[in-house]
């Protein structure tokens, strides 16, 4: 389902803020780090997350725009506020220990 639409810069702040730190100060765009994607993922050691790939910043570019407006008006669906959804994502990761 569709929901808010928020930049990288938008989801950055309402990450710091659930964590009460500041957010950071520059957000490098998107034509900036595409190219070191692969290098990511070389330097990240065995076992470890990569901070970014190829295939999530291929993502950021290229997400479409979804109508959730069948959804809602023939299912009753609604919009949950992005705030509290990225805080329960936030929760989750930190009670799953990540």
């Amino acid at each position: 389902m569709s929901g808010t639409r928020i930049s990288i810069r938008e989801l950055s702040l309402l990450v710091a803020g659930h964590y009460g730190r500041q957010a950071p100060r520059v957000v490098a765009p998107l034509p900036l780090i595409r190219p070191f994607g692969s290098l990511v993922m070389r330097l990240t050691p065995k076992g470890q997350v990569p901070l970014f790939t190829p295939e999530s910043l291929r993502a950021l570019r290229f997400s479409p725009t979804v109508s959730h407006y069948a959804a809602t008006t023939e299912l009753g669906y609604s919009v949950r506020p992005i705030h509290r959804t990225i805080a329960d994502i936030l929760d989750w990761f930190e009670a799953a220990g990540r």
